[in-house]
């Protein structure tokens, strides 16, 4: 249902578990609910899922009660959304679930399409918002610092050079 033809992350995520990766988690912050992602791992206790996403969106899906099981974590972001209320929802729903599951591996679904420039969307995100969820995953005690980051949205190039810029920097802070 998206723009894509396959699902990277997906794909990097089963290769990971196949070479003996025990759990990872795949953060999705492109502002459309990753549906497809979600639909192929949401059985899959080895993978967490979180996806924050503007709601409502194309394609309509990510709910909050959507939870797979126990893997799954939505975070609906109403039109309008801050950096402040973007953080506050990771540090108070996503990074705790990440903390408990905790992965050995991350997988970012790394879309820049919630920055405030960018033209799909209506969330006012910063290229600092993205380097600061970098640092938090990083920072994760069982990641160790092992991220794979796969670039998804992002329809403004200004946005675009900013938020990838800021999101690699912070990955070799």
């Amino acid at each position: 249902m998206g723009f894509c033809l396959f699902n990277n992350i997906a794909v990097a995520a089963r290769a990971a578990l196949a070479r003996g990766i025990q759990r990872l988690a795949i953060v999705d912050c492109d502002v459309h609910h990753g549906n497809g992602t979600q639909d192929i791992f949401a059985t899959e206790p080895r993978v967490m899922y979180v996806s924050s996403h503007q709601s409502p969106l194309y394609p309509g899906t990510g709910r909050t009660s959507e939870e797979g099981v126990g893997n799954v974590v939505n975070i609906e972001l109403p039109p309008g959304t801050s950096s402040m209320h973007f953080r506050e929802m990771y540090r108070e729903r996503a990074l705790p679930a990440l903390r408990a599951f905790q992965p050995e591996l991350i997988l970012v679904s790394a879309g820049f399409d919630g920055h405030r420039l960018d033209p799909l969307a209506n969330l006012n995100l910063v290229a600092e918002d993205y380097a600061w969820i970098t640092r938090e995953l990083l920072a994760l005690p069982s990641v160790k610092g092992r991220m794979l980051s796969m670039l998804e949205g992002g329809y403004s190039l200004t946005a675009l050079y900013e938020c990838t810029r800021a999101h690699v920097h912070a990955m070799f802070e």
